[in-house]
């Protein structure tokens, strides 16, 4: 398998940019995206989103096998970083992060999260799974108590019941299990400022459209764009296409 790669990120309406993304590619080999939403109002977030995703990535690319108790410590080894760092500086003592990942031995794929940072799966360009939030409006879905369509802009959204920082133990959501890959899958990783102005059917209706990771990115920007208010958060995406 081959897999094109478009990543962006932006402070949106926001001073800073506390989000951060990278991916790294060892062809026939193994692979890694990685994508950290530091939490808004906490001081040193974009200090932690950094800190998750490079030590997420560094320490996957020695990693010797791909399965989830070996993605599920490096993340763990991630929120250890960032705790330790909270204790070395009292301007970033509460700092915190979400975290997304793909991981791939070029045949098959896991992915891990925490918070509500969030990982799309296309196939035949219809989403067949997405990540469900660490976060108080998730649960009320789960509960029954609000729909799914109701999390944008609830007002409970942004109550993370997990995220990387807030303890030295961790548990990451994601796929325990290998899923195999083919040629036309497809992923998107974003961040809450992100996701939350893109609906899945537009998702769906913009991947059908395009032919490159850039240009699907470059679609849904503009249904974002076309939406946003001032002061808007940041909005980071990576976007990746599977090819024979």
């Amino acid at each position: 398998m081959m897999f094109q790669t478009y990543l962006y990120s932006d402070k949106g309406g926001r001073e800073n940019n506390e989000d951060f993304c990278d991916y790294h590619l060892e062809e026939c080999k193994h692979g890694v995206w990685a994508l950290s939403d530091g939490l808004g109002g906490h001081s040193g977030g974009e200090i932690a989103s950094e800190i998750a995703v490079e030590s997420v990535i560094n320490n996957f690319l020695s990693c010797s096998e791909l399965n989830a108790e070996n993605i599920s410590s490096i993340i763990k080894t991630a929120n250890i970083n960032i705790c330790q760092e909270q204790k070395s500086d009292i301007h970033t003592s509460n700092m915190g992060a979400t975290f997304a990942g793909l991981f791939t031995d070029y045949r098959n794929v896991l992915w891990a999260y925490v918070g509500d940072s969030r990982l799309y799966y296309f196939k035949k360009n219809k989403i067949i799974y997405q990540t469900e939030d660490h976060s108080l409006s998730q649960l009320s879905v789960l509960k029954g108590e609000i729909k799914e369509s109701q999390i944008r802009f609830h007002e409970d959204r942004n109550i993370l019941l997990r995220a990387l920082g807030h303890s030295e133990n961790i548990k990451t959501g994601g796929l325990e299990k290998l899923q195999e890959i083919e040629p036309g899958d497809a992923f998107l990783i974003c961040s809450d400022g992100f996701w939350e102005y893109i609906l899945e059917k537009e998702m769906e209706t913009d991947l059908k459209k395009a032919t490159m990771p850039e240009m699907w990115f470059d679609l849904m920007k503009q249904r974002l764009l076309n939406k946003i208010t001032s002061g808007n958060d940041n909005y980071s995406a990576i976007c990746i296409m599977v090819h024979s």
